[in-house]
């Protein structure tokens, strides 16, 4: 007798313009845990949810002009704000995900709003959250690159591990890196976490990426036929919620208690404070 299995894949988001409109009251950020208002380091770096009619137009232009940060991280270069929105709401609409826009509050001059478009410095969020296993994944990080080598991830960095450790009282967070990007797994160490597993072919990369694992010659007509790219190793670290507390907490503390001198925008890529 032949199983019964009427599973079907869902389909990816369709391209549109969601929620450009949507006033910020109507918003939601359909989060499985709580959602802090804003999270802030004193003049360091301010994070706020990503909410579309407030923020995707800023960061579609910034998103959309430097496609080198997509280099090692599996989602496609955005072109458009259409493409900027629609990735918004398809990971808004996972309730394990959370996106926060990162704005650097140390650019003059400071009568500027906290959000100001020329202080928006990238994007974190948080994937895979599990309320009941109390875990969560840093990711994606995406800092411009007139903010790299700056203040901005490590603050950016320690205030989501603060955020997940000391107010959602989690027990583990999880850093999934590209193994080749040896600056992402140096990032992730220099904030506590530790490398616990390299995996092999744990993502399947875009068909157009030239960054990865060839795949097999004997699979690669059927790999090529379904669309699918070469494969990535990853980097698996991770913190637990002992290791927080016991060690890396204050360790922590110290990088974002490092002095962060006032620029201008257009000193911040040639001051790298870090």
């Amino acid at each position: 007798m032949p199983f019964l299995n009427n599973y079907t894949p869902s389909d990816p988001t369709p391209e549109q313009d969601y929620h450009l409109e949507t006033p910020v009251g109507e918003y939601d950020l359909n989060f499985c845990l709580d959602v802090p208002e804003s999270l802030s380091t004193p003049g360091g770096v301010l994070l706020v949810p990503v909410i579309p009619s407030l923020y995707a137009s800023d960061l579609s232009a910034r998103l959309s002009a430097n496609p080198s940060l997509f280099h090692y991280i599996v989602i496609p270069p955005f072109t458009t704000l259409t493409s900027v929105l629609t990735f918004i709401e398809s990971f808004r609409s996972d309730p394990s995900r959370l996106l926060f826009a990162i704005y650097d509050q140390s650019l003059l001059p400071f009568s500027s709003p906290p959000t100001a478009p020329h202080r928006l410095a990238g994007l974190i969020g948080v994937l895979d959250t599990s309320p009941s296993s109390r875990t969560t994944e840093i990711g994606p990080v995406i800092i411009f690159p007139e903010f790299q080598r700056t203040h901005v991830m490590t603050h950016s960095v320690a205030l989501v591990l603060g955020w997940a450790f000391d107010d959602l009282k989690l027990r583990r967070v999880q850093w999934f890196t590209n193994e080749r990007n040896e600056a992402s797994i140096k990032a992730a160490e220099r904030m506590g976490l530790k490398l616990e597993a390299r995996l092999r072919w744990e993502k399947v990369l875009l068909a157009e990426s030239l960054e990865g694992e060839e795949v097999p010659e004997w699979a690669r007509e059927q790999e090529e036929k379904a669309g699918r790219g070469r494969g990535r190793h990853s980097a698996l670290l991770a913190i637990g919620w002992d290791v927080w507390r016991e060690e890396a907490k204050d360790k922590v503390a110290k990088l974002v208690a490092r002095e962060v001198k006032p620029r201008t925008l257009e000193r911040v890529a040639s001051t790298p404070v870090e």
